[in-house]
């Protein structure tokens, strides 16, 4: 946890930047946070049958999908806004099909 804090620490303080600026900042400081988080989970010692070694697993799997957007300034860190602007359609439509039964 204290690896996603320190990325999203990053984040917070770099959001009204250029992204330029979010670019340079992300390189600069998110891409060592990230290292140091590969690396912890290359020496962990856990049963890949575990949930955590299932995690450590996808996570090293999806590596370059979650590192991309350390390398453009427009990318968020997560999905986060497009999710929020789906929920209203999503919570509606769960209302809609439990009311109609």
């Amino acid at each position: 946890m204290a690896f996603v804090t320190a990325l999203y620490a990053i984040e917070k303080r770099i959001r009204d930047t250029s992204v330029d600026e979010r670019k340079a900042t992300r390189v600069a400081e998110a891409i060592p946070i990230l290292n140091a988080f590969k690396a912890w989970m290359d020496v962990q010692l856990v049963p890949p049958t575990s949930l955590l070694g299932k995690a450590i697993n996808y996570t090293l799997r999806e590596w370059p999908y979650l590192t991309n957007y350390c390398l453009d300034g427009r990318l968020s860190i997560d999905n986060n806004p497009a999710e929020n602007a789906i929920r209203p359609f999503v919570i509606g439509r769960n209302y809609v099909r439990f009311a109609v039964m």
